[in-house]
Parts: structure tokens; C-alpha cells; sequence
């Protein structure tokens, strides 16, 4: 099985001081163990506060390890010239 998403933002704050952000997501899957583990990490979109990222598929397996009762990943967007803050 496998999952075909896709992600946009609205009205990020701005972490570059000379123009836009430059956003992309990382997804963490739960462990068992209860650590995270990055499963994808979207592409960068460069000088933009309104990011639309493409559309990817992911095998299941790779969100959840098949468990269709584990949570869902845990999502965090990074800014790719800023120290990798958050967004």
C-alpha cells in the first residue's frame, strides 16, 4: 500500500532577512520505542511565505511500518537558509 499526498502553507513567517523563506517539510514516523525516525522530507521551494510542495507518494510501510493504528508522523517545516530553523 502506499499514500499520495499533498501539502501547501499559508502566511509563514518570514525567517530570511534579505527576501522570502525557503520552506520544506520533514516527516518523522513514531518508533515503537517512542523516538521518531525522518520518513521524507519535501523539496525546498524557494522565496516564498505560501509554499504549495509537490505531490509524493510513500509506501505505507514507510509512515507507520504497516500499523494502520500508529500514529500519524510527525510534521515539521524547516527553512532551508536560516540555520534550518522552523517555519
Amino acid at each position: 500500500d502506499s499514500a499520495t499526498m499533498q501539502f501547501c502553507a499559508n502566511k509563514l513567517d518570514k525567517k530570511d532577512f534579505f527576501g522570502k523563506s525557503d520552506p520544506f517539510m520533514v516527516f518523522y514516523r513514531s518508533n515503537e520505542d517512542g523516538t521518531f525516525t525522518i520518513c521524507h522530507k519535501t523539496e525546498v521551494v524557494k522565496n516564498t511565505l505560501n509554499p504549495v510542495w509537490q505531490p509524493f507518494t510513500i509506501p505505507v510501510r514507510a509512515l507507520c511500518n504497516g500499523d494502520y493504528d500508529r500514529c500519524l508522523p510527525y510534521l515539521a517545516c524547516m527553512q532551508s537558509n536560516s540555520n534550518y530553523g522552523n517555519c
